[in-house]
């Protein structure tokens, strides 16, 4: 992570001034030349200098390093007095809007969700787009008409600053740059939870997990996505993308189905290394180009999308957009059923068991291991294609002792639970006794 500063001949990298810079400007040169070298409380007394002078940016940042605890220890008391002076001075949108967080979490100032809102409009209205996109999300369950009038605003204006250069604006400012290296953007692709405590309602989890981490590296890392969340594509950007794109593609109240559309809101998300919104585009792609959705599952399989991971495992299984390999197949099924919440553990353990039982695609059949898997299918999932498995090793005599008699009530209990295979092979064995 870098922040550069672009203006006039001046940069972070010299030490050359021009003769009449912007009040404060060289001590926020000097703050910003310290946060690349990692030393917050440098940067903040720096900032704070800066601030004296009413310079717009100091007093956001000095506010900001305040509010996150980036020196290690948070103090709202004098975060607000920053962010409510470069609101007095300047009508500062990102001030606005942190102002208004803090009156909706109670932070310093009593809990009022009224005045929370009045200070998001007044931020959203003076284009900040975390603030509609708050705004959009707050009128979601009481309003859909104004949760999508201020989506489609914050779509609008966050649009304007994709980056395919990993290069983004802060604080508004033509002047000063976020540059993300290949790891800090995996990073920020691969921590959706942290993201999602910066912004939506609440940055203050996020604020404590900042002041509270001493692992160096997590440190660091928690710092890049703190400097990502007040650039213009930050925070709510990739959740209100998937959220319109979802509703353009099954269509709610005045948004008409368009897939089109959507695919549009989902790539913008997902080419900024947003999980779901990866998820999302594979599955938009699923019917009309297998190939092109095996490779959006497996972006969102490597930034940690668990759905993603069942998808590419079992895209493997079935050639969908892949080769069939039984053996990478069941490397992605093992590791997804480690995860902690998922949903599809008896179609795992089923689809586990018919490899085996098959053998081939760089596997070795293996009836043992089938049987046993098929087992936990039914046993502990109750999976209806488990039982119809089940009978046939038992019909078949694979990897156990022949027997009909078993084989038939598991084709019972598969035809119980509506499974159309287990329905006929019942009907057939009925015919031959």
């Amino acid at each position: 992570m870098k922040i550069t500063y672009k203006k006039s001949d001046r940069s972070i990298d010299n030490s050359y001034f021009i003769d009449f810079p912007e009040p404060g400007e060289n001590q926020l040169l000097l703050g910003l030349s310290h946060i690349n070298n990692n030393d917050y409380p440098t940067a903040l007394t720096c900032f704070e200098k800066a601030a004296t002078y009413d310079n717009q940016q100091a007093l956001v940042l000095a506010a900001s390093v305040y509010y996150f605890g980036l020196t290690n220890k948070r103090d709202l008391k004098k975060a607000l007095a920053y962010y409510t002076r470069a609101v007095a001075v300047w009508e500062n949108p990102l001030a606005q809007y942190m102002v208004g967080i803090m009156y909706y979490d109670g932070d310093i100032v009593d809990q009022d969700q009224t005045r929370a809102i009045e200070w998001m409009m007044l931020s959203a209205e003076g284009g900040w787009s975390d603030a509609q996109a708050w705004l959009g999300s707050n009128y979601l369950r009481t309003s859909k008409d104004l949760a999508q009038k201020w989506y489609r605003m914050a779509w609008q204006n966050k649009s304007q600053y994709t980056s395919t250069d990993h290069l983004y604006c802060i604080l508004s400012n033509d002047s000063i740059y976020l540059q993300l290296d290949k790891t800090n953007v995996d990073y920020l692709a691969q921590c959706q939870n942290v993201l999602e405590m910066g912004s939506f309602h609440s940055p203050s989890r996020f604020a404590a997990a900042c002041c509270h981490t001493t692992d160096k590296q997590e440190k660091n890392k928690l710092n890049s996505v703190f400097w990502y969340s007040i650039t213009e594509s930050g925070n709510f950007y990739h959740h209100f993308l998937v959220y319109l794109g979802t509703i353009y593609f099954i269509g709610v109240a005045d948004f008409k189905k368009d897939h089109e559309t959507a695919i549009v809101c989902f790539q913008q998300a997902a080419v900024s290394g947003d999980a779901k919104a990866q998820y999302c585009l594979a599955t938009c792609y699923e019917k009309t180009n297998k190939q092109e959705s095996f490779q959006w599952f497996t972006q969102a399989k490597d930034n940690g999308n668990v759905d993603a991971l069942f998808k590419v495992a079992e895209a493997y299984c079935h050639g969908r957009g892949a080769p069939i390999s039984y053996k990478e197949s069941i490397q992605h099924f093992e590791r997804y059923l480690q995860q902690k919440t998922i949903y599809h553990q008896g179609s795992v353990h089923n689809l586990i068991g018919q490899m085996y039982a098959n053998g081939g695609y760089g596997l070795k059949q293996n009836y043992v291991i089938a049987l046993k898997h098929f087992k936990i299918s039914v046993d502990q999932y109750r999976y209806k294609k488990g039982f119809t498995n089940l009978g046939l090793m038992y019909a078949k005599g694979y990897g156990v002792e022949r027997d009909e008699k078993r084989a038939y009530e598991y084709y019972k209990k598969g035809a119980e639970r509506k499974c159309g295979v287990s329905k006929v092979l019942l009907e057939i064995m009925e015919k031959n006794l």
